[in-house]
């Protein structure tokens, strides 16, 4: 794969993140957000892990880590985006909202 075609993949999965990212929040039903919210992880978590490979291969091993930092809290929100708040439990709320934080 060349590396243009792995950055178009980057960054058609940052967007299509974004964008599922920001219709969820405003989603009417708890359905329809954690729907949407799986699909904006699955994107996230594919840009994440193909940009963390190719700064590997560059040897630009800081940037590296940022996106596999961001790639583990990432996986966190994923785990945990079709449940509502009441169906959680106490441990993995509390590793979701710490996984929140990280992606930000």
């Amino acid at each position: 794969m060349s590396e243009r075609s792995v950055r178009r993949l980057a960054s058609a999965g940052l967007a299509v993140g974004g964008v599922f990212g920001i219709a969820g929040t405003f989603a009417q039903t708890p359905a329809l957000r954690g729907i949407a919210w799986g699909i904006d992880g699955v994107a996230l978590v594919l840009a994440s892990s193909v940009l963390t490979t190719l700064f590997l291969r560059k040897g630009l091993d800081i940037a590296a880590t940022g996106f596999l930092v961001f790639l583990a809290g990432q996986v966190l929100v994923l785990a945990t985006s079709g449940w509502t708040s009441g169906t959680v439990p106490p441990c993995l709320e509390r590793a979701s909202a710490c996984g929140r934080s990280v992606s930000f």
